[in-house]
């Protein structure tokens, strides 16, 4: 074997094993904090967050700038008019900005779709763990996760992956 693939055998074992014995989808638990993240995975998902983050920033930046023009066109016209404008520009600087986290959100699901299943994996846990959750998108996370588990030859995970999924019986 070469240094080169030593080393990745290694990395391989020790997130085999960082996986079987931490609790990678309980969310009340935290991950160690060497976790060995495949390096392509979690630059992914690293950049995901980052572009989610500025659209924010650039958005409200957006938003603030739609209110200063507003403000300063409100002595030349009505109050009902300057009123109308605020929230017209408001409203289309929060859905603009929305949308843009959709697409970049999807350009990453689309960028993610080339990796091998463990890296998809990787991309995916750090996604979940570090970004933004809701009560709907927390179970698709999770399920993903189970997937890409039975995908990458884990069914013991995905079976604890599962369980963890919450389901309203209502």
């Amino acid at each position: 074997m070469h240094g080169g693939d030593a080393r990745k055998g290694a990395r391989k074992a020790a997130a085999s094993c960082a996986r079987e014995t931490a609790s990678l989808y309980d969310l009340g638990t935290p991950l160690p904090r060497d976790y060995p993240y495949d390096p392509r995975g979690r630059r992914l998902a690293d950049g995901a967050l980052a572009t989610v983050i500025l659209l924010r920033v650039a958005t409200a930046a957006l938003a603030f700038a739609g209110l200063a023009w507003c403000t300063t066109w409100w002595a030349a016209t009505s109050l009902g008019a300057a009123i109308t404008a605020i929230l017209c520009i408001t409203l289309s600087a929060l859905v603009l900005g929305r949308g843009l986290e959709y697409a970049a959100g999807a350009a990453f699901g689309r960028a993610s779709l080339c990796l091998e299943p463990n890296v998809r994996h990787d991309y995916v846990l750090r996604v979940f763990r570090k970004g933004r959750r809701s009560a709907g998108t927390t179970p698709r996370f999770l399920l993903a996760l189970a997937r890409l588990d039975i995908l990458g030859g884990q069914p013991r995970l995905a079976v604890v992956c599962h369980d963890v999924v919450y389901t309203d019986d209502a």
